[in-house]
């Protein structure tokens, strides 16, 4: 089954009112390793979940699948032109639980105005699900903590200044499968 296909397959049988798809970039290589050591740092008793068995830079998370074939050729036409995407870690922050229905979150901050771009395109020509954060922070999820203990996570320099290369957008659907699309081919 193609990406198409499949994306049209969830736009009719989707119903669930927030289950969205998430373009993100896949952590690989020796960057897995380091995230999941650092979560290892975190004491058992604030971790509400872990999140690093699949690590990812979320590119944009609630795209409706109800616009699923624009997903597919539009997707593609983007990334056409790009070759890849280089990204700059940052320093560990958190969003508080006021922001998530889960805890506070321990992220990694990331920089990268090429990803700050495609995000706005994306956000721009596909069908998004309106949310309150209106505001695109791109950054890796190492955790979810208890409300209120995820500020003593913030503010560490274990990623700053790595840069990590993406040459492929991974899809993430709604039931957990996942579709790679490559950048500057539009496959």
């Amino acid at each position: 089954m193609n990406l198409t296909t499949a994306l049209e397959i969830y736009a009719r049988k989707v119903i669930v009112k927030y289950e969205c798809i998430s373009a993100q970039f896949k952590i690989t290589g020796p960057l897995v390793k380091q995230i999941r050591d650092f979560t290892k740092t975190i004491p058992q008793n604030v971790i509400v979940k872990k999140d690093t068995s699949d690590p990812h830079l979320t590119l944009r998370y609630g795209i409706l699948p109800s616009s699923a074939r624009k997903v597919d050729l539009e997707l593609k036409h983007l990334l056409r032109s790009e070759n890849s995407v280089t990204v700059t870690l940052g320093r560990t922050s958190y969003f508080s639980a006021m922001d998530s229905n889960i805890g506070d979150v321990v992220v990694i901050l990331a920089v990268s105005s090429d990803l700050m771009r495609l995000a706005r395109v994306i956000t721009r020509h596909l069908q998004v699900k309106k949310t309150e954060h209106t505001e695109y922070v791109p950054h890796i999820t190492l955790a979810y903590v208890v409300p209120g203990s995820g500020k003593q996570f913030a503010g560490r320099s274990d990623f700053f200044g790595k840069k990590v290369t993406f040459n492929s957008v991974e899809l993430s659907m709604p039931d957990g499968k996942r579709y790679l699309v490559k950048m500057g081919t539009g496959k």
